[in-house]
């Protein structure tokens, strides 16, 4: 039933009398506010309805649309009880978004579908954090309610993700049955309740504690990696938006090797609700340094003729560096190739080579070491330092035994390796 407030608006009302039929199909299965008629359960029955049409104007990014459906009628946006209602199709397709209407589910999609079927965010049904998951996000009552968007970009795992943490930074270690796993996330602010001024942290939302496995425990979390040249300024505490924006974020997390199923678990309606985002069902994902370094840019540079450093070897390899407590040798490798990277001012020494003796027995794993001084065209000594490995056993051959060296002034330089007491 609709209400005629005068002649010559009962043409025009008979007429959105079918547009509202049709929107109705389309706008109530909608979980957006602006796209759903408000209600505590999901309506499936006819209703009739009063509408009010007041010329509203749609504007998105400074560009006016004029909204149309499928077969390019123009459809007109609406008012019922003080909530605006707009044309999904019109608006989905000017944002960019690809618009489709399931009729034996009544189900509208934008973009892409969930992968593995429907999704509702719950901890056993999560979304696909591949495809993106627009959530609320409110821990606290007394909060802002923030729109987010969470969409997982890369899965890093196995060696590269290994490789990756010591490349980053020597001291992110990894032992025997952990592994470290990466995350490249786009964290979208796409709006908020406390208006255009209020900063969303991307460690409010993405930390250590926030991961949990598909049993609801906690992910076990014996470190977070810290982030050096190549993911600089992604790291979870650098990340700070405004509503509009958007970023890459990086974690790293160190944890139990076997976690097929990783969940980011994100608070609503003040903590008493949650949405949960599977994050590693990305095929996107990588698992072997080769295909680590190809994604990075890190492949060798064998000839540096562009770089503004260059290091020369002074040592003949393979070489024997062995280490020292006092007078006892610890243990020895033989190294057998030396390379490096340079970014900007920064430089990484990797050393490759073998186990070859421990103090311990060839049962004993530990670090192999390996010490360096580097020294400017005029002989000065200008750095030096202690490069490390992976814990291994006599035997075993290592490819990223490294050390970092930051802001060095662009010339030529030699490096001599040595034995570490």
């Amino acid at each position: 039933m609709y209400i005629i407030e005068n002649k010559e608006d009962f043409y025009e009302n008979s007429k959105k009398g079918f547009i509202w039929g049709f929107l109705t199909a389309l706008l109530l299965m909608c979980g957006v506010t602006t796209l759903a008629i408000p209600s505590a359960t999901a309506i499936t029955t006819d209703q009739n309805a009063y509408l009010s049409y007041r010329d509203i104007k749609i504007c998105i990014d400074g560009q006016f649309i004029t909204p149309k459906d499928v077969n390019g009628n123009v459809v007109e946006p609406f008012i019922y009880n003080g909530t605006t209602y707009l044309p999904v199709r019109a608006v989905g397709e000017a944002l960019g978004k690809s618009v489709e209407f399931d009729s034996s589910t009544y189900t509208v999609y934008l973009g892409a579908k969930p992968v593995g079927g429907a999704t509702d965010g719950t901890r056993s049904n999560p979304f696909s954090g591949s495809t993106g998951a627009t959530v609320s996000y409110n821990e606290y009552s007394f909060e802002p309610t923030r729109q987010v968007k969470v969409k997982t970009l890369k899965t890093i795992t196995g060696e590269a993700a290994n490789y990756l943490a010591t490349t980053e930074n020597p001291y992110n270690t990894v032992t025997g049955s952990q592994e470290w796993v990466f995350f490249e996330i786009e964290l979208g602010y796409l709006s908020s309740t406390g208006g255009e001024d209020d900063v969303l942290s991307a460690s409010d939302i993405i930390y250590n504690d926030t991961f949990y496995t598909p049993d609801g425990s906690v992910l076990p979390v014996a470190d977070r990696a810290t982030l050096g040249d190549i993911y600089s300024g992604s790291d979870v505490f650098d990340v700070k938006l405004y509503p509009n924006g958007s970023s890459k974020v990086v974690i790293g997390l160190l944890t139990n090797k076997g976690y097929d199923k990783i969940l980011l678990k994100v608070p609503c309606e003040g903590g008493d609700k949650n949405s949960w985002i599977l994050v590693n069902d990305s095929a996107d994902s990588i698992s072997t340094v080769a295909e680590l370094k190809t994604y990075l840019g890190l492949g060798e540079n064998n000839t540096h003729e562009n770089d503004p450093v260059k290091i020369t070897l002074n040592n003949s390899l393979p070489e024997t560096i062995s280490s020292y407590s006092g007078d006892t040798r610890e243990a020895s490798a033989l190294i057998t190739d030396f390379s490096y990277t340079v970014n900007g001012s920064n430089v990484k020494l990797t050393f490759t080579g073998e186990k070859t003796y421990d103090e311990e027995g060839s049962g004993q794993s530990r670090q192999v070491k390996v010490g360096w001084k580097l020294y400017d065209s005029e002989g000065y000594v200008v750095e030096d330092g202690t490069a490390y490995s992976t814990s291994i056993k006599v035997g075993e051959k290592f490819k990223n035994c490294e050390d970092s060296i930051y802001g060095l002034e662009p010339g030529e330089y030699t490096l001599e390796i040595m034995g570490v007491n």
